[in-house]
């Protein structure tokens, strides 16, 4: 079985969210229960046998889906595949918000530590060159990114060689730092885990905007969390 949890969306659209509240508690985790349910019942009837196991697969959202079922029904499921699960929204969303904040250039060049999404390349070549061999082997894998200790200063312009497409300036190096490590409230709150090293070629969808949009951040605040779409 599959469910589209009650809407029809693209992947950064949550407009469908805005003031819906019964939307949001399908999307949640209702619509997933009761197609499972119904599902089974579909099932031991055509094949007019009882079911001998239940098995979910799912990734991003639906590796969310899969966690918050077999937390709220541990009945439903003999084994789950959970693939990068989207867990603790409310932590994760603002994050991702926060991330096209801190890497935004708007209005144009007010930023210095902004870092054009030109440079991403080149930012994930030299990560690779230093984690790659951490784990004793050079193959193209980063094993485990906790293992390498990255040397920010590699990456550094030198003299009056400054290129935009092979190096960094102090100030974006400080903005990188930002996105490794994790993202902490002024007061010193834990919010989220930074990105790991070895993620940059996802960072087009979290940083690549140069204005600061992240829709899947600032999205879920307009949205999901009632803000409208006046929230800036």
């Amino acid at each position: 079985m599959s469910t589209d949890t009650g809407h029809s969306s693209t992947i950064v659209d949550g407009t469908w969210a805005y003031n819906e509240t019964e939307k949001l508690n399908d999307w949640g985790y209702r619509a997933m229960h009761e197609s499972i349910v119904l599902s089974k019942q579909i099932v031991t009837a055509f094949y007019e046998q009882p079911i001998d196991y239940s098995y979910y697969s799912g990734c991003s959202t639906g590796g969310r889906q899969g966690l918050l079922e077999i937390q709220l029904h541990p009945e439903s499921f003999d084994g789950v595949l959970a693939g990068a699960p989207a867990w603790w929204f409310k932590h994760l969303q603002p994050y991702a918000a926060w991330l096209g904040k801190l890497n935004s250039d708007h209005p144009a060049g007010t930023n210095p530590g902004h870092i054009p999404a030109s440079l991403f390349s080149a930012i994930e070549a030299e990560v690779m060159r230093q984690c790659d061999p951490s784990d004793g082997l050079v193959d193209g894998i980063i094993t485990d990114p906790k293992m390498c200790h990255f040397q920010y200063e590699a990456l550094l312009c030198k003299g009056s060689s400054s290129t935009t497409t092979a190096c960094l300036t102090s100030a974006q190096l400080d903005t990188l730092s930002q996105i490794y490590h994790p993202y902490m409230e002024t007061d010193n709150t834990f919010v989220s885990p930074g990105l790991e090293l070895g993620s940059e070629a996802e960072w087009p969808v979290l940083l690549g905007d140069p204005n600061g949009g992240c829709p899947l951040g600032f999205g879920y605040i307009q949205n999901y969390m009632g803000k409208g779409e006046d929230w800036s």
